[in-house]
């Protein structure tokens, strides 16, 4: 069976990396690529066309919301995952 690919947009340099990490060792997920800022992300997720995008909605130089929006608009049938310790649900409404 085909593994599923997945890009990791994480600003956290220790999420980023635990996640990969525990994502990689099922054996039925691979890590496709991983992306500390949103536009890294956008050009990861352009060249790679993973079937799965995790993503923290904080990052550092685009706001991830607008960095799902971007995704989806290009790639309609990638699944994104929003990954975030932020605690405002009205920002993840928006999505």
């Amino acid at each position: 069976m085909k593994p599923i690919n997945v890009v990791i947009i994480e600003n956290e340099n220790i999420s980023r990396i635990g996640a990969a990490t525990i994502l990689s060792e099922t054996g039925a997920i691979q890590v496709c690529g991983v992306a500390k800022y949103g536009k890294q992300g956008i050009e990861i997720v352009d060249k790679e066309k993973p079937d799965i995008v995790i993503i923290n909605i904080d990052l550092p130089d685009i706001d991830g919301i607008d960095v799902i929006s971007t995704i989806k608009s290009k790639h309609a049938s990638i699944r994104i995952v929003v990954m975030t310790a932020n605690s405002s649900r009205d920002k993840l409404f928006h999505i």
